[in-house]
């Protein structure tokens, strides 16, 4: 059980964290939180839910709409940005219009996030069943071209972009390095690797991924390998996955 006091927060001077917090009400503590339906309270004793934001009629809506301004909700915690995306492309909601608008207004803010945290947010949403729409979301709003410039459709043909969009959603159950190499799978493995360092994936995470990728050809060229050779894959610890991404790779 994690116990907090109800607070206000004073300025946030990092985008992240506040310079200082004052105890307040329930009411007041709501309307510093990041989303509506974030922003409710149950009171054990009395079995009640608190809601002072309208999360109710957001949940039952299935909208996710920032509590009051959404500038100040994403300036508060520049990450809200992408958390935003995430509830509403795992959650399979809408995002609330206004709230969608200022997060394209202020996209390019998200740089200032750190690449742990932006990382974690992308694992919670490729390893989920709408990553597809998650992915589609970032681009929509912005986002996907600070902190994943590489595959963005400014960068590459939308042919290609689309593909990737096929594949993540032909995927079965992947894992994080399997979903993630779906995603970046037109890309040179040098610069694959280079991605996963630059958003402090751990070293398997990085090594599955870059091999993936590196490796994603091998089976199309079975017919004119030897024996001796087409045994390698099959035995490799990472077969399954390299199957699995190949199969998705003809299926787009």
């Amino acid at each position: 059980v994690e116990v907090a006091t109800f607070r206000t927060d004073g300025e946030y001077a990092d985008g992240r964290r506040p310079t200082h917090v004052e105890f307040c009400t329930p009411e007041m503590d709501a309307q510093r939180r990041d989303f509506t339906i974030n922003g409710m309270f149950y009171d054990p004793v009395d079995s009640r839910v608190l809601d002072f934001v309208g999360g109710e009629r957001d949940l039952a809506a299935g909208v996710i709409r920032a509590i009051g301004d959404p500038h100040a909700r994403m300036t508060e915690d520049k990450l809200r940005m992408l958390r935003a995306v995430r509830f509403t492309a795992t959650l399979d909601f809408q995002l609330d219009p206004i709230t969608a608008d200022a997060i394209r207004s202020m996209a390019d803010e998200l740089s200032v996030v750190s690449a742990e945290r932006i990382a974690q947010e992308l694992h919670k949403m490729l390893v989920d069943r709408h990553r597809r729409r998650a992915v589609e979301l970032c681009q929509e709003v912005g986002l996907l071209s600070v902190f994943l410039p590489e595959i963005a459709p400014s960068s590459v043909p939308a042919t290609a972009f689309d593909n990737s969009l096929r594949m993540l959603c032909l995927l079965e159950g992947p894992s994080y390095p399997l979903a993630f190499a779906a995603l970046l799978h037109g890309l040179p493995s040098e610069l694959v690797q280079g991605i996963c360092r630059r958003l402090r994936l751990s070293n398997d995470e990085t090594d599955r991924t870059t091999w993936l990728v590196q490796h994603q050809d091998r089976l199309r060229d079975a017919p004119s390998q030897s024996l001796a050779q087409l045994k390698r894959l099959p035995a490799h610890p990472r077969r399954n996955e390299l199957l699995a991404l190949f199969r998705v790779h003809l299926l787009a």
